[in-house]
């Protein structure tokens, strides 16, 4: 999810107090089209 929604601005929070870069795979605005992202195994 973009930083300007809850889970991507966690993800940010992350990267940033771990010091980590986390890339990402997909990027949408859509909880249904991630949870079917997460369900295909396509990682």
């Amino acid at each position: 999810m973009p930083p300007s929604f809850g889970i991507g601005h966690v993800v940010k929070m992350l990267e940033t107090t771990d010091n980590l870069a986390i890339r990402p795979t997909l990027t949408t605005n859509s909880l249904a089209a991630l949870k079917r992202f997460v369900a295909a195994e396509i990682l």
